[in-house]
């Protein structure tokens, strides 16, 4: 078979084009019933029109070449949901126009979730496969299309090491958590009797109904900085009543193993006013003001 002008010069053959050209005779004058009665996409007959009558009948190409320019009606008018509803239903209708079928694809990646893309890619190998050897301008944009589809299930199934393989391409790296997560830093509190990673004792501990304490001081985790050493801080009384579970009285008790033990009574704070009394029969009554008899 001998190739004729337009494919040697890798132009659209006009056996696969000239359905392109046959829509436009076959559309007619463009309104917006005869956009409806093409292919009703919302009503009871949803799904039915033209399109179905004509692929029916055998002229799918010549039904899809004219509904791609329905397609392209609805988005001139700003329909951009009816074009996609077109689109979509022309798919159900067993049309595989390329055009079409890369809005479809389109529409089924839109959530851009793993499934989805699959299943937009899927689309399009359908729709490839059934028109292989077909050279209209249609189908090289489906095939960008489905190279846009693969690359972004790539990313989103994992990146790109910088190791290649035997012909040279980049080994993806697959995105995973460890089975066994390890802690960076360490606690910074353990549990009674066990110190938590990277803190140290201080003192003896003494334990009593769940009250923790290392002598009077608290030590302070090392720090990651090896600059920062470890540095010891006073609790503050109201830390250590807390710890307690709000019971003050359990601090007043000897520790079982005769560490250092704060003291309710020792820690007590006076008022500021116990120091100076306040009886007018201590202080006397208030002077009277000068020039009054």
């Amino acid at each position: 078979m001998v190739a004729c002008p337009d494919c040697r010069a890798y132009r659209p053959c006009p056996l696969d084009a000239w359905y392109d050209h046959l829509a436009v005779a076959a559309r007619g004058k463009a309104t917006a019933g005869s956009r409806r009665t093409f292919l009703r996409i919302i009503g009871e007959d949803i799904g039915r029109g033209v399109f179905t009558t004509w692929a029916r009948e055998g002229r799918m190409r010549l039904a899809e070449a004219t509904a791609w320019r329905v397609y392209e009606e609805y988005r001139d008018a700003g329909q951009d949901t009816s074009a996609q509803n077109l689109a979509r239903y022309v798919h159900v209708a067993d049309g595989r126009q390329p055009r079409l079928v890369a809005a479809y694809a389109t529409i089924l990646a839109r959530t851009g979730g793993e499934e989805t893309l699959e299943r937009a890619i899927k689309v399009c190998d359908e729709a490839l496969g059934r028109w292989a050897q077909n050279t209209a301008d249609g189908w090289p944009e489906l095939r960008a299309k489905r190279g846009q589809l693969v690359g972004r299930l790539t990313r989103l199934r994992g990146r790109l090491s910088s190791e290649l393989d035997e012909d040279g391409n980049p080994i993806p790296v697959r995105r995973h958590h460890p089975a066994d997560p390890r802690r960076v830093r360490g606690r910074r509190f353990g549990p009674p009797g066990r110190p938590g990673p990277g803190q140290a004792k201080s003192g003896p501990v003494a334990h009593q109904d769940g009250l923790l304490l290392r002598g009077v001081c608290a030590a302070v985790a090392t720090r990651e900085d090896p600059a920062e050493d470890a540095e010891a801080r006073s609790s503050a009384p109201a830390v250590i009543v807390a710890a307690a579970g709000g019971r003050p009285e359990l601090l007043g008790h000897p520790a079982p193993d005769g560490g250092q033990q704060v003291g309710a009574a020792e820690n007590e704070q006076q008022p500021l006013h116990a120091s100076t009394s306040t009886s007018w029969a201590v202080v006397g009554e208030p002077l009277s003001p000068s020039g009054v008899a």
